[in-house]
């Protein structure tokens, strides 16, 4: 059974590699480290190594040449994943059979290998007859037309090589002056962010006179509220006098109603004689003054009444203008509550365009933004200035 040493220090390409080999009669050994493999060659040599070039610390180019330094005759196929053109000359130039570019199919790997086999197996005959020399003239004769493919292919490599530089050397450029835009937009970035960060300042310097604002009319409601409070003491201390007057006043009516019981048949026989007593002279000038105080008192109550009356409208007018101010207050501080956590929005936008490098039109939506809440802040308080007049 075909023996292959795998050198390689990823351990999913063990992984792969040891079921599809094994299935394909290869007996496999692994390492992940060229130092170890190095160690096990020295001990028992294989048919054919598979090494991959980029390793730590010993690379598949250093680990080629300690192989064929050890056994002249062996077979290295070599593996890369990476940009190593470098290496791969390098690798063909040290003495490797092959190389295998990463990721390559199964049916190449087995191909490969089948031919390092065969190859190893004629170096070996090479080596039992005792002249190498002759391994290397029989291999230039009989695989002349072979070995001319692989230098057309080398050479062909050569050229894709090439145009593979020449493409990265573009790439590079291209990379180079996208950098220079993306610092320029950078820079674009950073000098929106300091206007946005001005204009910031600016509204939170608006908002922070908005609050003086605001609680100088909160603190004008509660003189309001005060003066409302005393306002309705007032008035019912008003109420309480009315009611004392309202009972004095029931009681003139009562009296005034008890002196005109006296019997008037007296009266007109006295005013017949053509004199009054004086008792009947006094008692008729109380009547008449009892009569006038009693009208005034109801001219007095009725003015009262008036009054009471026109107090509760007022009242109730005041109380609705403190309802209407209480609201407006409210509005306004529901306004900038959303206008704080607009700014905390905007200030979450502003640093996701500078991290995501977001265009232009981003920024001046943002600006817009701004513009509309200021606007709606503006025409709150003139409302509320109005209102207030």
């Amino acid at each position: 059974m075909p023996s292959i040493l795998i050198v390689d220090d990823s351990p999913g390409v063990h992984e792969t590699l040891r079921t599809l080999l094994r299935a394909q009669g290869f007996d496999t050994v692994f390492f992940r480290s060229a130092e170890d493999a190095f160690e096990r060659y020295t001990r028992e040599q294989f048919d054919v190594v598979l090494t991959d070039i980029w390793m730590k610390p010993m690379n598949g180019v250093t680990l080629l040449k300690k192989i064929l330094r050890e056994d002249p005759f062996a077979v290295v196929v070599m593996m890369t994943g990476f940009d190593s053109k470098e290496f791969v000359i390098r690798s063909f130039k040290n003495g490797a059979f092959d190389y295998l570019e990463k990721p390559f199919r199964f049916e190449t790997l087995t191909q490969t290998l089948k031919a390092a086999i065969e190859e190893r197996k004629k170096r070996l005959e090479c080596k039992a007859s005792g002249n190498p020399g002759i391994f290397i003239q029989t291999t230039a004769e009989d695989d002349g037309t072979q070995l001319e493919d692989e230098r057309r292919e080398i050479e062909g490599t050569r050229e894709t090589l090439q145009r593979l530089e020449k493409q990265i050397k573009k790439r590079e450029l291209q990379l180079k002056e996208s950098e220079q835009a993306l610092f320029r937009r950078s820079d674009e970035l950073a000098a929106q962010r300091r206007n946005l960060d001005a204009e910031k300042e600016n509204i939170d310097e608006e908002i922070k006179q908005r609050l003086q604002k605001y609680d100088s009319l909160n603190e004008e409601l509660l003189e309001k509220e005060r003066y409302l409070e005393k306002a309705m003491n007032t008035l019912g201390e008003r109420e309480n006098e009315l009611a004392r007057r309202e009972v004095k006043l029931q009681e003139s009516r009562a009296e005034l109603e008890a002196a005109q019981e006296i019997d008037t048949d007296a009266v007109l026989k006295e005013s017949g004689n053509g004199a009054l007593s004086p008792d009947t002279a006094k008692m008729l000038k109380d009547l008449e003054m009892r009569a006038q105080r009693l009208a005034e008192a109801e001219e007095a109550v009725q003015e009262r009444e008036q009054f009471v009356e026109e107090s509760e409208n007022t009242l109730f007018d005041k109380g609705q203008s403190l309802q209407e101010l209480e609201t407006n207050l409210e509005q306004m501080q529901d306004d900038l509550n959303s206008r704080a956590k607009a700014i905390e929005a905007l200030e979450k936008k502003l640093t996701e365009a500078a991290r995501d490098g977001a265009e232009a039109p981003l920024v001046e939506a943002l600006k817009l933004e701004l513009e509309e809440k200021t606007a709606r802040i503006a025409a709150l308080e003139r409302e509320l200035t109005k209102e207030n007049a």
